[in-house]
């Protein structure tokens, strides 16, 4: 289906996928579809964006056969005709607010992270995970669960790094690089609970 997000019009707020969030998409002739908790996908309030797009520059559903999708397709090629950013101002697009106001037909701007989390938290996130996961091998490793040490600097920098780069990766969207890193990952850790162990045996 594809990711998109924006920003409300009304208070520049990112509508950040998953996250509650009263959101009111609203068309040219006042009809409102209230969103509490957007994912992702350009629906809200259970009307696509891009079907409403469409709608409101003279296009049925009835002139795709009824195909939703056809629809859809449409309405994206309205939006990003002439214009990358899906802005085109030649057509008439949905308003996205908190209030429900109507913006006259202009564009919503786009959030170039498509709604994802703010990345200094994800990237804390996933260290604090892949931290823990340490903590949890080296517990392994010991074969004793109450004698814990401290993650050496230059493994803590090595989970930094990690963590950084697939955050990037996963937000950029870039799939097969995503599903190499992972792959990487699920190797050095292997690896890196060899070495705890064979530590633990000298």
């Amino acid at each position: 289906m594809g990711m998109f997000s924006w920003f409300t019009q009304d208070t520049h707020e990112r509508i950040v996928n998953g996250k509650k969030m009263h959101v009111v998409m609203t068309d040219d002739k006042g009809n409102r579809y209230v969103e509490e908790c957007y994912e992702g996908y350009g629906v809200f309030g259970g009307k696509d964006y891009f079907e409403l797009l469409a709608e409101m520059n003279g296009f049925k559903l009835e002139d795709f056969g009824g195909d939703n999708d056809k629809l859809r397709s449409k309405g994206i090629s309205l939006a990003f005709d002439g214009d990358p950013s899906g802005m085109n101002p030649k057509v008439l697009h949905p308003s996205l607010t908190r209030s429900g106001i109507y913006c006259d037909g202009l564009a919503p701007e786009p959030d170039p992270d498509q709604g994802n989390e703010d990345l200094e938290v994800e990237i804390h996130n996933e260290i604090e995970n892949l931290c823990e996961l340490g903590c949890y091998m080296e517990k392994l490793a010991e074969g004793d669960d109450e004698r814990a040490y401290p993650l050496p600097d230059e493994v803590l920098k090595e989970l930094e790094d990690f963590a950084r780069h697939f955050v990037q990766w996963r937000t950029e969207r870039l799939i097969d690089k995503a599903c190499e890193c992972a792959k990487q990952y699920f190797v050095w850790n292997t690896e890196m609970i060899e070495q705890f162990k064979q530590a633990m045996e000298e």
